[in-house]
């Protein structure tokens, strides 16, 4: 309805003033938090288009006080203060708390949690906050991301877990087959660079060549036009991580200097460090060493001339100014080694502060979701009549202690899937098509708070696949419920994060006794004044009229069954009409009395009366009433015409190859076969 009033406005202003006095204003009490809040970030997003940052700030605010559950917002601010660079860290890591704080299930958030984390060498912390991510998104049906795996890479290898970063490597980059054929377009060229660093930095890292060589094969292509600085640099940064084919540097280095037009001092005093030539490599890399966090740790790599003073200084300036890349954890690596351990600093202590372990409620509220919502399904009426609806009632509970929110992007899922069972007299139980239910009635549910809605059953299958059923079959039901579904490998449904399934029994419709005496209550029921209790007594006469059994009874009634749901027939609205078509019997003994109804229906200007009459009595592909309907030029009963008519010449092309069949085998003489198996016919 807001939304609708908005657009009514001729000018942006004149919106704006009125999402204002909706959010914020003489309008405001008339609606919730969550949706002044939803009309405060709205109107944020106006200011912005605008240019109007400062009021697109205090909006944000405002939602954000309104309904801190509301997680475009809350991105919104991160967003804006992430790229201030007069922001401070504090700004910026509450903001990241409110960001979480809003859904803390989100694996985009957990991962931009993790990498600020990284960026302050917080390497242990930043590990639990990634893997976090890349477990949620496998539990929403997705995988991590190569970057994000990057990321997680680093992390253990900060703390030191060279086990845990090789395991995630293997995962990036599995074990060869040397006789299986092998990809060379995976992994990512920064993944092999990666694992370059990372086996360098190991005490044993073992026998190099053959990622050396895959290295350099996936690069040198790359090369070869001297155009491709970007290549050719990692093509000399791989010849020098892992100390292989420095001859080839002078000349590549030679290409990227000309190619560029910048001198490449930091690749020549790595190539004089990894050739031992200690004084050339201290007079190229000293002079850029406070700019090129890489000269120093080129220089850091020399022998020490003076003890490890100056070498754990040169080390630690590396993984201070830049903690997240591989040269500043080849750096920590090498001050583990020493024994040194990264500098606390107040940024680092406020970020373990917040950040410094994974929050109890996000686990619990991940593990065990049942803590924090409650899902009841049950019938609306366990024991119902023919004609009346199967009617399922549908509760969501917030039962912790803190304010969820729904939806696409919010914490709690509102997709539920039900799958019924229906089992009808004697036959088999038989599962119905599921029905999926988008339950995203409100934007935030409170605690203590519900959310309930009523679903019809029948629109889990075709029209009237109850109602036309054998009216004298006991039928029942059962429902489960599944809560953010998914197909499993093996296409069954699960429930996924914040998920739950339950189900109900038992939901029945009673048996109607067919016998003299009720049916002459039920014709006496098609001629009442109620048109809903005739069109019920039409459905449980009509599939009886024509049913397989012609006892006397049956014979007796049908004449006067015909009658009456002929003389009752105009009465009904067209969406009856259309039900008593669908209920006249279908084989030749009963339809013959009730030509009178086939005869409206068939000449009926009403679409969904003639849909019904296509659907349950053209037979042949020459049928008057379907060559009617293919004539017309368009709309809802030409389309269904085109459907049917493919329906039908597909089942007389079948009839037809079965008939010919047939023909063929009665034609056959059995004799024949004889004789070609006897001795004479051999």
């Amino acid at each position: 309805m807001v939304e609708l009033l908005a657009a009514k406005k001729q000018t942006v202003d004149e919106r704006l003033e009125f999402l204002m006095r909706v959010a914020d204003g003489p309008l405001s009490r008339q609606f919730s938090r969550p949706l002044r809040a939803y009309v405060a970030f709205w109107a944020a997003r106006l200011h912005m288009e605008q240019g109007q940052v400062d009021r697109h700030e205090r909006m944000l605010a405002l939602a954000l006080q309104l309904d801190p559950t509301n997680k475009a917002a809350a991105a919104a601010t991160f967003s804006a203060i992430s790229v201030d660079p007069d922001a401070a860290l504090s700004d910026k890591a509450a903001a990241l708390f409110t960001l979480f704080n809003a859904d803390p299930l989100d694996p985009n958030t957990h991962e931009g949690i993790g990498n600020t984390l990284l960026a302050y060498g917080l390497y242990g912390e930043a590990f639990l906050w990634l893997s976090k991510s890349a477990e949620l998104r496998v539990k929403l049906g997705g995988s991590p991301d190569v970057t994000l795996l990057q990321s997680t890479i680093l992390a253990a290898w900060g703390d030191g877990n060279f086990e845990t970063a090789q395991t995630i490597l293997d995962i990036l980059d599995p074990p060869r087959d040397p006789v299986a054929e092998q990809s060379d377009d995976w992994p990512p060229v920064d993944v092999l660079m990666l694992k370059a660093a990372v086996l360098t930095s190991k005490p044993n890292p073992g026998d190099l060549t053959t990622l050396h060589a895959r290295i350099e094969k996936r690069l040198i292509d790359r090369t070869e036009g001297g155009q491709d600085t970007v290549a050719m640099a990692n093509l000399v940064w791989s010849h020098l991580l892992l100390n292989k084919s420095l001859g080839a540097v002078p000349g590549l280095i030679d290409r990227i200097e000309a190619a560029s037009g910048a001198k490449q001092d930091v690749l020549r005093g790595w190539l004089a460090v990894r050739e031992g030539d200690a004084e050339a490599a201290r007079s190229t890399l000293e002079p850029i060493k406070e700019i090129d966090h890489r000269a120093a740790l080129g220089l850091a790599l020399l022998p020490a001339e003076h003890g490890d003073g100056e070498r754990v200084r040169l080390l630690m300036s590396v993984a201070q100014r830049s903690p997240e890349d591989i040269f500043g954890l080849m750096a920590v690596s090498r001050l583990r080694d020493l024994g040194v351990v990264f500098p606390e600093s107040e940024d680092r202590v406020l970020l373990a502060r917040l950040f410094g372990k994974l929050p109890g409620p996000m686990l619990e509220m991940e593990a065990n979701p049942m803590r924090y919502l409650q899902l009841k399904v049950e019938p609306v009426k366990q024991l119902t009549r023919l004609g009346e609806p199967f009617e399922v009632s549908v509760q969501l509970r917030n039962v912790s202690q803190r304010p969820l929110s729904l939806g696409l992007g919010g914490t709690v899922p509102t997709q539920l899937m039900l799958l019924p069972k229906v089992k009808a007299g004697m036959e088999p139980a038989s599962s119905l098509g599921p029905l999926t239910i988008d339950l995203h009635r409100r934007l935030r549910l409170d605690s203590g708070s519900v959310m309930s809605l009523t679903i019809p059953l029948e629109t889990t299958h075709p029209i009237g696949a109850i109602l036309s059923g054998v009216p004298t079959s006991h039928v029942q039901l059962d429902v489960v419920a599944v809560l953010n579904p998914y197909i499993t490998e093996i296409g069954g449904v699960r429930s996924g994060l914040m998920g739950t399934t339950t189900q109900f029994r038992n939901m029945s419709r009673r048996a109607t006794a067919i016998n003299d005496k009720a049916v002459e209550g039920l014709i006496r029921q098609i001629g009442g004044a109620d048109d809903q209790e005739a069109l019920l007594a039409m459905v449980i006469l009509g599939p009886w009229a024509g049913g397989a059994n012609e006892d006397e009874t049956r014979m007796v009634h049908v004449p006067k069954i015909a009658e009456a749901m002929s003389e009752r027939f105009a009465t009904l609205t067209p969406i009856q009409q259309a039900l008593a078509v669908m209920s006249v019997p279908r084989r030749e003994f009963g339809e013959e009395h009730f030509s009178a109804i086939l005869e409206r229906a068939a000449q009926s200007d009403r679409v969904d009366v003639r849909v019904a009459y296509i659907a349950t009595r053209v037979k042949q592909s020459d049928h008057p009433v379907l060559t009617a309907a293919l004539r017309e030029p368009s709309g809802v009963v030409r389309d269904f015409a085109d459907a049917s008519l493919a329906l039908v010449e597909m089942a007389e092309e079948q009839k037809a190859a079965m008939e010919a069949q047939q023909e063929v085998q009665e034609g056959f003489d059995p004799v024949e076969i004889d004789d070609l198996t006897s001795p004479a016919g051999k």
